[in-house]
């Protein structure tokens, strides 16, 4: 009846992998919460040092909230994975003038759409944040060949056939290749969150566990 279509598709159809076995099922958001952890180390090894990267990861490790999240059947973990993945990814390009990155940057941010819609909001906010931490003067250059690059191209194309079948089923359903973002937006709010905008704040020994004190 097209009443949950609006969701994100990814983390079900994974789920849907190992039914009707529930205690692999409930282990599907554990295994990426740990995942997560060892991604992010690594990312922040390459954007400052081990030092800075061994305690971002623990904070993530030992963060309630997430701890929380992992034990649920829930989309925060993958999507954090993806969402991490993506960055890093997206780093590369910008760091090592690498476009061959942008391939597994536009794989990466399309599988983490899918998995929340939040991602298309986050992921382009840093890459414009990345072309202006990099883009001095001396490598406008280099900057502006990412665009007319033929992996830049081919980036493209991999996130369109990525979301090429959510767009198909959003047709059917909502008459509109982006109707179930549309429709999650609309949803958004009450319906699912009502309590205050300082709720992390006001609550934040509980959520940072360790990393609080």
């Amino acid at each position: 009846n097209g009443e949950e279509s609006f969701r994100p598709p990814l983390f079900p159809y994974i789920l849907s992998a190992f039914y009707p076995n529930e205690n692999l099922i409930k282990l599907i958001s554990s295994f990426f919460g740990i995942i997560s952890v060892f991604v992010l180390y690594f990312f922040v090894k390459e954007l400052y040092d081990k030092k800075i990267a061994f305690i971002s990861a623990i904070f993530l490790a030992t963060s309630n909230l997430y701890f929380f999240f992992g034990q649920k059947i829930l989309t925060e973990t993958l999507s954090a994975t993806l969402f991490i993945l993506a960055l890093f990814s997206l780093f590369l390009v910008f760091e090592k003038k690498k476009k061959i990155f942008l391939i597994p940057t536009s794989a990466f941010f399309g599988l983490a759409f899918l998995t929340r819609y939040t991602t298309g909001l986050l992921i382009p906010i840093f890459f414009f944040y990345f072309l202006l931490k990099f883009a001095n003067k001396s490598e406008r250059k280099n900057i502006f060949k990412i665009f007319i690059s033929k992996e830049f191209a081919f980036s493209i194309l991999i996130l369109f056939f990525i979301l090429l079948p959510w767009m198909y089923s959003n047709i059917l359903v909502y008459n509109d290749p982006f109707g179930a973002l549309m429709e999650g937006v609309t949803k958004a709010g009450p319906e699912f969150y009502s309590g205050p905008w300082y709720y992390y704040i006001q609550n934040w020994q509980a959520i940072f566990g360790i990393t609080s004190l």
